[in-house]
C-alpha cells in the first residue's frame, strides 16, 4: 500500500491504490469497463476501507422499499446505497453469501436493478450507473480479483481455493491457484 509523508493513508492514496488494482483486474479478465467506472469502484473500495464496524443494514427489499415510497432526491441515495451494498457483497465479501446460503445471482439481480434504476432517474443515459447495471457481474468479478490479489495467502486461504476450483472448475480460480505455485487438478470433493 502507498505511504504518506505523514505515515497516514489519505482518501486519495487509497483511490489510486484501488485504482491501480481495478485497473490491473480488468486488463487480466480483458473486461472493458470505462475510465469513470474503475474510478467509482476504486472509490467505493476506499470508502469501504475507512468504515468502522456499523450495524448490518436492512435486507435489500428494505431498501427496495425505501427507494421506492422516497421522494426523487432521497430515492437517489437509496438506490445507490443498494446497489453499492449489494456490489460489495457480491465481489468483495462474496464468502459472507455462501455461510448465509444467500444465492449470488439474488444480490446480482438486485443490485443491477438498483442501478439502473439510479441510471434513468439522471439526466446523462450515459451514466456511469448505466454501465454498472449493466455490466455488474463483471464489476464483481473485479472486486473479487482486486480481494483475492490484496490478501496474504496462508496455507488453509490456498486450501479453500483449491476447494472452490475443484467444486467449480473456474478457469479464473485455477489462474488464481497457477500464480501461487499450485497446478490445478479438477478432482471430486467428497462429502
Amino acid at each position: 500500500m502507498p505511504q504518506a509523508n505523514s505515515g497516514i493513508l489519505t482518501e486519495s492514496d487509497l483511490v489510486a491504490f484501488f485504482q491501480e488494482r481495478v485497473s490491473a483486474a480488468a486488463t487480466h479478465q480483458r473486461t472493458p469497463v470505462s475510465p469513470p467506472t474503475v474510478y467509482y469502484l476504486s472509490g467505493l473500495l476506499a470508502d469501504h476501507s475507512h468504515r468502522e464496524e456499523q450495524p448490518q443494514p436492512e435486507t435489500l427489499v428494505e431498501m427496495q422499499t425505501a427507494a421506492l415510497e422516497a421522494p426523487p432526491t432521497r430515492a437517489l441515495g437509496l438506490w445507490r446505497r443498494m446497489g453499492d451494498h449489494s456490489l460489495m457483497i457480491t465481489g468483495f465479501f462474496h464468502e459472507n453469501l455462501e455461510h448465509r446460503r444467500i444465492s449470488r445471482s439474488y444480490y446480482t439481480g438486485m443490485g443491477a436493478a438498483a442501478y439502473n434504476r439510479l441510471s434513468h432517474m439522471l439526466p446523462d443515459p450515459g451514466h456511469i450507473f448505466a454501465e454498472l447495471a449493466q455490466c455488474f457481474e463483471h464489476c464483481a468479478n473485479l472486486l473479487t480479483e482486486v480481494r483475492e490479489e490484496a490478501k496474504d495467502c496462508t496455507d488453509t486461504d490456498i486450501v479453500k481455493l483449491y476447494e472452490q476450483y475443484c467444486i467449480t472448475g473456474s478457469p479464473k480460480i485455477a489462474e488464481r491457484l497457477r500464480r501461487l505455485g499450485v497446478v490445478p487438478i479438477r478432482t471430486r470433493l467428497t462429502d
